[in-house]
């Protein structure tokens, strides 16, 4: 079986702003420049999330919901001979998918917090939100998306999950444009169990996201996008090619 490993997260990033550019009918010009903002966005994001988790360090649900008890973990002083009623030392996540490799899923081996997909996702997909108009601050839904479609390569009818199975294929719209995305993004690891939702953003006690709050990877990620951006690489000030 051909082995064909896709990335970490950026390669998906870069891909999404591709459909997104060739839909703008964007100039040779005009890509270089928007592919270097998202890079200094998604580079700034890598240093900075990083610096957050080992600052945090903060332990993941692996961990958390395993050794949730007095007598479990490497720091229980306790004894205990029966289960503890707020661990569960059966339970796993779905893990980081290892597309095309007969391998375990597994979670990450790093601190949780901030959620560095979250980061990612949102630094370089706001990114493209502010080049194409979109306003500083704005953490609103958008149409930038609306009415194309995207087909990742997990969910592409040929690439095959850890136990060999082939994923089925996958046509994904976003009508909510690219927010929409930056918000799935930052849940999806969350899904898979290997963050907490607050690694991504706080959420209100209704479960809707709160973005009013500096907490999480899209925050953080936004934050940065928009700092790259007032920082003077606009149109008005850029060095090199003008969009």
């Amino acid at each position: 079986m051909e082995h064909l490993f896709l990335g970490t997260p950026p390669r998906l990033y870069n891909q999404i702003v591709r459909v997104l550019a060739a839909h703008k009918k964007n100039t040779q010009a005009q890509n270089a420049r928007l592919f270097a903002l998202i890079h200094a966005a998604m580079g700034d994001a890598a240093l900075l999330a990083w610096e957050q988790k080992y600052i945090h360090d903060f332990w993941r649900p692996v961990l958390a919901i395993r050794e949730h008890g007095k007598s479990a973990g490497p720091d229980a002083k306790t004894g205990s001979n029966q289960l503890e009623e707020d661990a569960d030392t059966n339970w796993l996540p779905f893990g980081c998918p290892n597309s095309n490799s007969i391998a375990k899923a597994f979670t990450p081996p790093f601190p949780a917090y901030p959620s560095g997909h979250a980061t990612f996702g949102s630094a370089s997909l706001h990114m493209a939100r502010l080049f194409y108009g979109v306003k500083p601050g704005d953490r609103k839904k958008d149409k930038l998306f609306d009415g194309l479609t995207f087909v990742s390569d997990e969910f592409n009818g040929t690439t095959t999950d850890n136990e060999g199975a082939v994923r089925p294929r996958e046509v994904r719209s976003f009508p909510d444009g690219l927010w929409e995305m930056i918000l799935e993004n930052g849940f999806s690891r969350v899904y898979l169990g290997v963050h907490w939702t607050f690694d991504s953003f706080a959420t209100k006690k209704n479960g809707d996201v709160d973005l009013s709050q500096p907490i999480g990877g899209v925050y953080l990620g936004s934050e940065i996008a928009d700092n790259i951006w007032k920082s003077g690489m606009k149109l008005n000030k850029a060095i090199g090619p003008r969009v």
